[in-house]
């Protein structure tokens, strides 16, 4: 048996044991700060040790008010200092834990608070809800944070970070209520997805082409769609969401279908017009848009476009010449309406 020469208890857990009986805390309040790494829970009691306090200042002050009030070991008493006005060299500090409400850093207090909100005690209107019910609002942050991206607004994008990641806690707190799943089972599930999917990063499978990549990710779906073995799951464009917008749906079930071997549409935009002009003379408007739009996703389609986007940044230009048209119009104290037919026509020369 071999032993180590030195043959004793290091000094850290000397000073652990001992400050952790002075504090009297059980071993299961033990949460001791590391500085390497740094992911407290300030809903604990955390233990800092005398080599850590003077550099973990800082990173306290960040979490915590200057004026808390913490317990102080210094020559086996303890006392209690302000956090600012707290000794540093003294041998630890003890800071009592925080309601969930006074440290909003960690994603566990944004999990408790919606947690509380859909509990007995939280929220009336949050305690009526149901996954159905947040669907609209959840469709709403999702385009906000959509907007906020194109427009490359960084403190937009923050907030409505928040507010989907607040919805994705809202489903799991009310999946976790009715006994379905939890926050953990879903991070779980789709912690597992994304290993089990790059294989080139996790696994074995190195030095692969993207095309490769790609490929190995369809069989890898392939063979997921095949486990499940529901009637629900055994086509590959199930999983398309019908309640994506029509376009970018529309596309991606093309998509899907060529990737498993459906060939591209060979279809001439040219025969596809004349198409659409005789459902027009015969005055059957409904086919010929949807024969318009066919041609269109499939153009897009063909030349590796988005159609969805492009439409929405045309949208988006129809805004900016809508609003220049209202301002012209308060500017001549007019109506839109009284304005000149040229400049109603200005806004659809500049889009069609």
């Amino acid at each position: 048996m071999v032993t180590n020469p030195n043959n004793k208890i290091s000094d850290q857990f000397l000073d652990l044991t001992h400050v952790a009986e002075l504090f009297q805390l059980e071993p299961n309040e033990l949460q001791v700060l590391n500085l390497k790494y740094t992911n407290f829970d300030t809903r604990r009691k955390l233990l800092i040790l005398k080599s850590e306090i003077e550099e973990s200042v800082p990173l306290l002050l960040s979490r915590y008010t200057e004026n808390l009030e913490i317990s102080v070991i210094s020559k086996g008493r303890i006392s209690t200092f302000n956090l600012i006005d707290a000794p540093t060299n003294c041998d630890a500090w003890l800071i009592p834990s925080l309601p969930i409400t006074s440290d909003s850093r960690p994603i566990t207090t944004l999990r408790a608070i919606i947690e509380k909100l859909f509990s007995p005690e939280g929220c009336p209107w949050d305690q009526e809800q149901t996954p159905k019910s947040l669907i609209p609002f959840l469709l709403e942050e999702t385009y906000e944070l959509i907007d906020a991206i194109e427009a490359g607004n960084s403190n937009e994008c923050l907030e409505e970070l928040g507010d989907l990641l607040a919805h994705i806690f809202m489903q799991t707190s009310l999946a976790q209520i009715a006994d379905e799943f939890t926050l953990e089972d879903v991070i779980e599930h789709v912690s597992k997805k994304f290993i089990r999917r790059h294989p080139h990063v996790f696994g074995v499978s190195k030095d692969q082409s993207p095309d490769e990549i790609e490929q190995q990710w369809q069989i890898i779906k392939t063979q997921e769609r095949k486990e499940k073995d529901t009637p629900e799951s055994k086509s590959a464009i199930d999983s398309v969401p019908r309640s994506a917008p029509a376009l970018s749906r529309t596309q991606q079930l093309l998509s899907r279908s060529e990737k498993m071997g459906l060939p591209k549409a060979q279809i001439s935009t040219e025969q596809q017009i004349k198409s659409i002009q005789e459902s027009l003379n015969q005055e059957d408007y409904t086919q010929a848009i949807e024969l318009l739009l066919w041609t269109t996703i499939l153009l897009a389609n063909e030349k590796k476009l988005n159609a969805e986007l492009i439409l929405r940044n045309s949208s988006n230009k129809y805004v900016e010449q809508f609003k220049n048209l209202e301002s012209r119009a308060q500017s001549e104290k007019k109506e839109i309406s009284e304005l000149s037919s040229l400049e109603h026509q200005k806004i659809w020369d500049n889009l069609v």
